[in-house]
């Protein structure tokens, strides 16, 4: 009965009751970019750029924080009002300095600063770092594969190359020649009618265009997301 009571205590909080309405209304934003990461075919460059703009507009909440907050604000009043609960900021400490102490002047604004900021700032972090434009030229080399090549002209294709190469440049010898020519070749063939499955394609070019073989590699070792989240939750 003890621990009942206490779980009872904690989740009629309204510390608790924001905290959820918070991460509920930005799971649900990034819901879809992790069913596409869970995909077994996906377009890793194409979902990169989704979570770029993604991260452009949760930066535009943490910009209009008071008006992004205010409509999260406006439900916990709403449920507080249905389940009798008292919709209070927590006693600040006078004498422990030390502790969380944000100034404000009412409930709102205090939430706002200790919760809402906070969360706001640390998944815009998390994504910037994960997906940023570097990470995004480093996913380029997937577009060696013939059939994302087949989408691209010439111009857009050596675009995506001059990218490749600002990364990967010293330990890929002669790559843009070789991938230069690794598209021409398969402009000429019809992929329907071709084995392209990676393994068949690294070992495809091995011999005649190592650079893309060795690119090639390097793609298929790079990692959509990590698991580390689940790991620390299951352990």
């Amino acid at each position: 009965m003890v621990k009942a009571h206490l779980l009872f205590t904690a989740i009629t909080t309204p510390t608790y009751i924001l905290t959820l309405l918070v991460i509920a209304t930005y799971s649900a934003k990034l819901e879809s970019v992790c069913n596409q990461l869970q995909q077994v075919n996906m377009n890793i460059k194409d979902v990169t750029a989704h979570i770029i703009q993604l991260t452009d507009v949760l930066q535009s909440h943490r910009d209009n924080v008071s008006e992004e907050f205010s409509l999260i604000f406006k439900k916990e009043q709403s449920i507080c009002e249905e389940l009798d609960i008292e919709l209070k900021q927590p006693r600040l400490n006078k004498r422990q300095v030390h502790r969380s102490n944000l100034p404000s002047e009412n409930a709102e604004e205090y939430f706002r600063r200790s919760i809402f900021i906070p969360y706001l700032d640390s998944i815009i972090s998390s994504l910037q770092i994960r997906y940023s434009s570097t990470q995004e030229k480093a996913f380029s080399l997937l577009q060696l594969h013939p059939k994302e090549m087949s989408k691209l002209d010439k111009s857009s294709f050596l675009t995506v190359l001059e990218d490749i190469n600002s990364l990967y440049g010293d330990i890929l010898p002669n790559f843009i020649p070789d991938a230069t020519t690794w598209y021409e070749m398969w402009k000429n063939k019809n992929i329907a009618n071709e084995i392209t499955d990676c393994m068949s394609l690294i070992e495809e070019a091995t011999k005649f265009y190592p650079a893309v073989s060795e690119a090639f590699k390097i793609g298929m070792t790079l990692s959509a997301t990590t698991c580390s989240i689940e790991r620390s939750f299951s352990t």
